[in-house]
């Protein structure tokens, strides 16, 4: 897939920007043509046989820096274009990846249930109105295969069961969709024989801070991808030379293990 490096950006247009405004979700967007799409089902399909056919959001998670399809693809124009139009910035940082391969007949993935993504970092980074997920469809994502299900921004009371009101986003392959840190969701149940093939992608914009390196001298600062112009806060990620080779293991240990330091064990909180 193309590079975003210096390239003129294609930005969402009016009413994704509203949309997201008043929701803290938009899309679906287009995303990939038909020749970069096959390149990142291609490299899932790689990393599935190098991981004996078991992929979870464990061992998928940041393979950013060692993998160069998914490097390539965090930086595509048209992601890195959105996030800069919904956020109004300049400076668009990849803080993370990951990937939700769904297999069929699978209710839950890995028991993810109703949360929302900053959840686990907002006491850290800051500020959290600058972080969205850009969620990338690499087969079709449908409500019957799972697509994602997002609760109205007026629906205030607590919930447990699956009544909840909410509606879903689905997404042909190629396809993706942007929703805030602050939007609860979940993804769907997988009620077909085939799996579900999706990426998360999580971006920052540069007026981001790490609060704790930011008190602390001695502390760590955190990683991203630069995708477009400018990191003032953290370390930028150097792009892989070759799949899980190379320094991007190492790197990505190191990234886990700060992370893990930092951050905790990930506990998704249930609105209430």
């Amino acid at each position: 897939p193309p590079r975003a490096g210096g390239a003129s950006l294609p930005l969402v247009n009016e009413m994704s920007v509203k949309q997201f405004q008043a929701r803290g979700v938009t899309g679906p967007l287009r995303a990939l043509g038909h020749r970069e799409l096959q390149c990142c089902q291609e490299g899932v399909e790689r990393f599935v046989a190098r991981c004996g056919g078991f992929v979870n959001s464990t061992n998928s998670l940041n393979q950013h820096v060692s993998l160069p399809w998914l490097y390539h693809l965090v930086r595509h124009p048209r992601l890195v274009g959105a996030v800069a139009g919904l956020l109004d910035t300049d400076d668009v940082l990849l803080f993370s990846s990951c990937m939700f391969l769904r297999e069929g007949r699978t209710y839950m993935e890995h028991g993810v249930g109703w949360h929302q993504d900053g959840v686990l970092y907002e006491r850290v980074l800051a500020p959290m109105s600058d972080w969205v997920t850009v969620f990338v469809a690499l087969s079709h994502c449908e409500e019957e295969n799972g697509c994602l299900q997002f609760v109205p921004p007026n629906f205030k009371t607590g919930f447990s069961t699956a009544t909840v009101p909410h509606y879903c986003m689905e997404l042909h392959a190629g396809e993706a969709s942007v929703h805030s840190a602050k939007v609860t969701h979940r993804g769907g149940p997988n009620n077909t024989d085939d799996r579900r093939d999706c990426l998360a992608l999580r971006y920052v914009s540069g007026r981001v801070r790490d609060t704790v390196a930011d008190a602390d001298p001695r502390a760590p600062r955190d990683w991203v991808v630069v995708c477009s112009g400018r990191a003032d806060h953290f370390h930028n990620a150097p792009e892989p030379t070759e799949e899980l080779g190379g320094k991007g293991p190492e790197l990505r240990d190191a990234i886990t293990a700060l992370r893990s330091a930092r951050y905790g064990t990930t506990t998704f909180q249930k609105p209430h």
